[in-house]
């Protein structure tokens, strides 16, 4: 399983192909240990329920919370790739927030984030008492809510939002 958004290098469809480093290493992986392997891209919740319940084998990358260990199998040091997380704004905001590190500066904005997604401990620790969207399917979707004002901040890997 993975999620049906497009994370370049990573993983990203090109003309119709499911393509890069993810997915290559997994093919590699897979053809050494002679394992028939199959790719299936849904929204990234879904991917990580069906995973949870036993109709999907695996789920190509995602972060390790203590949640997820309860059904997932993380083993010590496989680390496909690392995501930076940045908080990002639209120009029309960039007067009314200046972001130094305190995270109480943003609880007066909507947070916009992806369904299912973990942004890592600082974030989910310090999430409760903050507004949270987190309506938007894929990165795409979260900076078309940022375009339109439907949120004031959004959440992502800054490789994956520099790119889009």
């Amino acid at each position: 399983m993975r999620g049906d958004g497009n994370y370049p290098p990573f993983e990203m469809m090109i003309e119709k192909k499911l393509t890069g480093l993810h997915i290559d290493i997994v093919q590699a992986v897979a053809s050494r240990l002679k394992l028939e392997l199959s790719f299936k891209s849904v929204p990234w919740k879904r991917a990580i329920w069906m995973v949870k319940t036993g109709t999907a084998d695996a789920i190509i990358y995602i972060g390790k919370t203590e949640k997820r260990s309860e059904f997932l199998n993380f083993i010590e040091g496989n680390i496909l790739s690392q995501v930076v997380n940045v908080f990002f704004i639209s120009g029309k905001l960039i007067d009314k927030i200046q972001y130094t590190g305190n995270i109480d500066q943003l609880k007066s904005f909507i947070i916009g984030k992806v369904a299912g997604y973990h942004y890592g401990p600082f974030f989910e620790e310090n999430s409760s008492y903050l507004k949270i969207d987190d309506g938007a399917r894929t990165e795409e979707q979260l900076l078309k809510k940022l375009k339109l004002g439907r949120i004031d901040v959004g959440i992502g890997d800054i490789a994956l939002i520099s790119y889009l």
